[in-house]
């Protein structure tokens, strides 16, 4: 990880009826602390939830921080508005898939089983 990247954001983009929900993780030095850890309101449309996660990580500094983005039950677009809106650059996107069924997400995500 590169040094100055100092906050770890996981995002798990629900779907519109379920929970989107987000963890940051801090970096100091060899240690890992949980400072934030919250959840959307349900039903809340995808523009509203992407201008959630950019009022709550507008409290971090924006050149230390990257995201990760698990949006195995939402549409691939979804993940697009997170990179128009100004994550591009420190976005990953994964698909998490079932490793006994091999049923899970979007096409050209990286894969975590």
């Amino acid at each position: 990880m590169n040094d100055k990247l100092q906050y770890l954001v996981g995002l798990n983009l629900g779907p519109v009826e379920g929970q989107t929900s987000m963890a940051v993780v801090k970096r100091h030095h060899d240690e890992l602390c949980v400072v934030g850890l919250e959840r959307c309101p349900k039903g809340t449309p995808y523009p509203a939830v992407v201008e959630w996660v950019r009022e709550k990580l507008a409290a971090y500094p924006a050149d230390q921080i990257e995201m990760t983005v698990g949006g195995t039950e939402v549409d691939p677009s979804v993940v697009e508005l997170l990179k128009q809106a100004g994550f591009g650059s420190k976005l990953e996107a994964v698909t998490i898939v079932d490793s006994e069924s091999g049923q899970g997400g979007a096409e050209g995500s990286p894969v975590v089983n």
